[in-house]
């Protein structure tokens, strides 16, 4: 990946995560009901999502990434709890967590993958 796509999408990649907390502090949606864990899922998946991205954009870096996610999701939870309408809740942590774990499994896998066939 060239220098300056790195850039872009290392912008992209803090847009999104931007994006994500300020959506994670707004009011749920009238008449969306996230009872049944269906929460945890959207929690999951969208912190494997994050991880895939900051993965592809820093390669270098996979530690570091794996830290800010999880920093990034407690920061969220705490920020949440602040507010009068979200609460902070620590399965949604965990949940944002195992997301993360499940994409650096994913991640490892590949490349050990691509490495024995190349």
């Amino acid at each position: 990946m060239s220098a300056s796509l790195r850039r872009i999408f290392a912008v992209l990649f803090v847009l999104s995560l931007v994006a994500g907390f300020v959506v994670a502090l707004l009011p749920p949606p009238e008449g969306v009901s996230l009872a049944a864990g269906r929460d945890k899922l959207f929690h999951f998946a969208a912190f494997a999502g994050f991880a895939l991205f900051g993965f592809t954009v820093w390669p270098a870096r996979i530690p570091s990434v794996l830290a800010l996610l999880l920093v990034y999701g407690l920061v969220i939870e705490i920020a949440q709890s602040a507010t009068g309408h979200r609460s902070g809740d620590p399965l949604d942590w965990i949940a944002d967590a195992t997301g993360v774990l499940a994409a650096f499994v994913l991640r490892t896998l590949w490349v050990r993958l691509r490495a024995a066939t190349a």
